[in-house]
Order: structure tokens, then sequence, then C-alpha cells
């Protein structure tokens, strides 16, 4: 049998080193020879962050590789360049310094040009995003995640909101203000839900769209001063609609130890509870 001293170098291997490296590693790798660029640029370039204030790479270049960005973080800027080129994402995080129209739009037309799109993060204090990018995010058959805290979610948006859920896995979209279309049969369950941050900081909680998620495994519970929610809601909640129930965060004006004793007793497999008093 003939043994070879020569060192393995096979695609899959520089493949599995790659997720170890830093970006100076993969850079000064991908340097190395033609195929060694094929195995690295991939990895240095899946994670990208866009922001006038950091040192970025010449235009050519992103041109070359935008088709390898995977997860962009991206500080709200000039981005014609990423529109243009970056058709391949799948995690994108916003951060809104400040909000101008065209920002929105050119964000509509970046999420139409990714449909592959699983996650999307907003940051930049509360928003205000216009029908026509609830529509984009609509539209995207992939996404999975959604966080994006919101001014006002009237009916037209939450209408948009409800049909982007029947796909969704995990939703954080606190509002200032939900107003629930006049009916609900259109949405007859969100199956894919399992994690839901939704409330109004001034009114009630929207109980209907909580009881159409049977799979949940996350909720964020919040009693509104001045409304009619009641701890009592929560554990009819808890024990006919979602069941599943692991993870429960409870912001509450006031809650009693018999309070707790109930809701404790609705989720039977809740392993982690926090409460929060204002």
């Amino acid at each position: 049998m003939i043994y070879s001293e020569a060192p393995m170098d096979l695609p899959e291997i520089r493949t599995v080193v790659a997720q170890f490296l830093n970006r100076s590693d993969l850079a000064t790798a991908a340097r190395v020879c033609r195929s060694w660029n094929a195995s690295f640029v991939t990895s240095l370039y899946s994670e990208f962050y866009w922001s006038s204030k950091l040192k970025r790479p010449p235009s050519e270049t992103i041109i070359t590789y935008a088709d390898h960005i995977r997860r962009l973080y991206l500080l709200m800027d000039r981005f014609e360049l990423l529109t243009e080129h970056c058709t391949k994402l799948e995690v994108l995080h916003v951060s809104f310094e400040s909000q101008d129209p065209k920002d929105w739009n050119h964000l509509s037309k970046f999420v139409q040009r990714n449909p592959r799109i699983k996650s999307i993060n907003i940051r930049g204090g509360i928003l205000e995003p216009p029908k026509a990018f609830l529509e984009a995010l609509s539209a995207c058959s992939a996404l999975r995640e959604l966080d994006i805290r919101m001014i006002k979610l009237d009916e037209i948006r939450m209408e948009l909101i409800l049909d982007i859920m029947i796909r969704l896995e995990r939703l954080r979209i606190p509002c200032f203000k939900i107003i629930l279309p006049k009916s609900m049969d259109k949405w007859s369950c969100f199956p894919a839900m399992e994690e839901l941050v939704m409330y109004d900081t001034k009114g009630p909680i929207p109980l209907e769209i909580f009881r159409k998620c049977p799979n949940l495994r996350m909720m964020f519970w919040r009693t509104s001063e001045g409304t009619s929610d009641s701890d009592f809601d929560l554990c009819d909640l808890l024990k006919i609609h979602c069941p599943l129930i692991e993870n429960l965060t409870l912001y509450s004006e006031s809650i009693t130890d018999m309070d707790l004793s109930l809701i404790l007793d609705s989720c039977r497999e809740v392993t982690s509870l926090s409460i929060y008093y204002s």
C-alpha cells in the first residue's frame, strides 16, 4: 500500500476550515490561489456590514461577490449598488438613522429582489413602514422571522401582517396602536407560529390572533392600563388554545401570587417564566 505524504487539499476540507477562520484569515486564504479563492471567498462575503461609517471594498469587488452575501447588516445609507447585485440574501438586519420615504422604496425593491430571505430585523426607533413595504414582505414566500417595532397597525397594514403570519415561525411586532380587521374569518390558523410578541401599548391584547396559534412555544403577555385584559384571559388562552407554551413573559400593572398560581396551573409545559412590573 502506498501512502502519500502530501497534505490533503480538498474543497470539502477547505469549506470546513473556513468556518473557524476570522475575516482577516479568510482574506489571506482567498489570495493563495484560484482554487483556494473559490473555497474561501464564499465565507468571506457570506456576512456583510454596509455603512458609510465603515470602510468598504471597492464597488467592483462588491459587484463581483454580491451573490455570496447571505447575511447583511445594513445601516441605512445609499445602498443602490447592493439592491442591484445582491439577490441571494437569507438574513437582513436594518438600522434606520432617519426615516426617508426613499429608503423605504429602496428597501421594498431590495426585498423583492431577494426571494430567499428567511429573517428580517428592522431597528431605529418607532417605525411607520408604507403599505408597499409590507406588500413586499407578504410576497416573500421564504420569510419565516420578522422583527419590527411600529407606531400603528391600521386595518390595512394589519391584514398584510396577518397574510404574512400564515407562514411565519417568529414574529415580534410591538405597537402603540393595533386595529384588527372587522372579521378574522380569512385567517383560520397560523400553524407555523412558535414565537409571538404582539401587543398594543395602550389597548387590549389581540386575543383573537393568539387563539389561532396552536403551536406557540414562546409568548409575551402585556396587560395594559385601563383595558379589560385579565390574567383569567391568559389562563383560558394557555389551557385551551396554546397548550405548548414553554417560554412565557408577563408584563403587568399588578400580579398577585394567586394570579401566578392560576397561570402556572394553566401551562404545564413552561420551563421559563419572566415577570415585569410597570
